[in-house]
């Protein structure tokens, strides 16, 4: 058996992985690496046609671009068969893949793929635990806790029991999660975090003290944050009692497509925590201005007095986020607050930078806090020692922080391995 490692392992970002054995061949998410260097709009998976013409089966484990994005280039590449992955992530998928190749062209990048291909893309829809794909081959699907369709994936191929954890979170005050508890042969782990083992509260706590200290001054906080996922759990945690200085309750700005995103999580049920109806009871509409139109922002960026501004996306990359951007930076007031990690170019990674700030005219401060939606090192530990795979494959970390792993969790008992994209291991 082989496995080919064609994006996803050694960085972040356009999650591809082949499983290659004597009976079936099997294709692991496709997405795209989100880069913004000059005309170069994103990098795509290191697979060719001659590969893709030989997979049986393409998994979806989610719909973030990363995981997603690329998958019309497979059937451009060929491929004609379908791609297996729940229900929800189906609908989300194909939003996911639009949203994409806007970004693309609207920063004037090229794109591997033609717009009809798109059109080609078509899906079989799993259920959580076992599903029948044909004869002798079934796989089984858990909850990730990452977003809402989002699983992990375990199957048998040559004798050899085959675990995939996509992008796996044990702390979303939201999404449940499910283990597996059965011994796999082969896993294939998300690592993101690393040795990391700060708890989410923690993290809340900092991202929660740095608004309080920005409005307390008389600033304005900006969150650009992924409309599904961070965006809906910070809102609901920041609605959960009022922002209050000396007795002034603060204003809470969030753009729609954030609150569209908090009604689908609601309708949700089956993929939250019992604990979640909690978040959702206390969600105070009252507490939060709903935004929608340029005339609207325009009166938030312009108004006097300290506010928080939820907007959309993570990286400082939509028209809405750099809107928002290029006022709230230039008042040294002003706070951006980062929640998630940074692509090479856009603007969320280059105002991390002193350079960065300074080439922006950026005078607002700039701080970067997580909020958890991947495993710390306990984490990894508890989905390892519930599997015991005598081969661990970790991706979707970069290199150096991949390569610090595998020490520690020798030390463990486990052994692992990191590649580069385009490398493969045989077992």
């Amino acid at each position: 058996m082989e496995l080919k490692f064609f994006g996803g392992s050694g960085e972040y970002g356009r999650a591809c992985f082949a499983v290659l054995s004597e009976h079936k061949n099997i294709l692991l998410d496709c997405g795209v690496k989100r880069i913004q260097i000059k005309n170069k709009v994103g990098e795509y998976p290191l697979i060719d046609g001659e590969l893709i013409k030989n997979i049986d089966y393409v998994f979806l484990s989610h719909a973030h671009e990363d995981h997603c994005a690329a998958l019309p280039l497979l059937y451009k590449l060929g491929y004609d068969g379908y791609i297996y992955c729940t229900e929800e992530t189906a609908i989300q998928s194909r939003d996911s893949i639009k949203k994409w190749i806007n970004t693309v062209l609207q920063n004037n990048g090229a794109l591997p793929f033609n717009l009809s291909d798109v059109d080609k893309v078509k899906y079989r829809t799993i259920t959580l635990g076992k599903s029948i794909i044909e004869k002798n081959f079934e796989v089984e699907a858990g909850m990730s806790g990452h977003m809402v369709g989002g699983v992990w994936f375990k199957f048998r191929l040559d004798r050899k029991k085959i675990f995939y954890s996509g992008d796996y979170c044990f702390d979303s005050i939201l999404l449940n999660y499910e283990v597996p508890h059965d011994k796999c042969d082969i896993a294939i782990i998300d690592a993101s975090y690393g040795d990391d083992n700060t708890r989410q509260e923690e993290y809340w706590d900092r991202i929660y003290n740095k608004i309080k200290e920005t409005v307390t001054r008389g600033g304005k906080a900006l969150l650009p944050v992924p409309a599904r996922g961070r965006g809906v759990e910070i809102l609901l945690l920041l609605t959960q009692k009022p922002l209050l200085i000396r007795e002034n309750r603060i204003e809470i700005y969030v753009e729609k497509n954030i609150l569209d995103a908090v009604k689908e999580v609601k309708c949700s049920q089956n993929w939250l925590k019992t604990s979640a109806r909690e978040y959702f009871e206390n969600f105070n509409l009252a507490l939060i201005n709903v935004v929608s139109s340029k005339i609207e922002r325009e009166k938030i960026v312009r108004s006097e007095g300290p506010a928080v501004i939820l907007c959309t996306d993570g990286m400082i990359s939509s028209e809405t986020s750099l809107y928002y951007f290029e006022s709230i930076s230039k008042n040294e007031l002003n706070t951006i607050i980062l929640t998630g990690y940074q692509a090479e170019g856009t603007i969320g990674k280059r105002i991390l930078s002193d350079e960065g700030r300074k080439e922006l005219n950026v005078k607002c401060e700039v701080v970067n806090i997580r909020h958890k939606v991947h495993p710390g090192f306990n984490d990894l530990l508890i989905l390892l020692d519930s599997i015991k795979p005598d081969n661990t494959l970790l991706v979707h970390c970069e290199f150096e922080i991949c390569k610090n792993l595998v020490p520690l969790l020798k030390k463990h008992g486990y052994n692992s391995n990191c590649f580069m994209p385009g490398e493969f291991i045989k077992v």
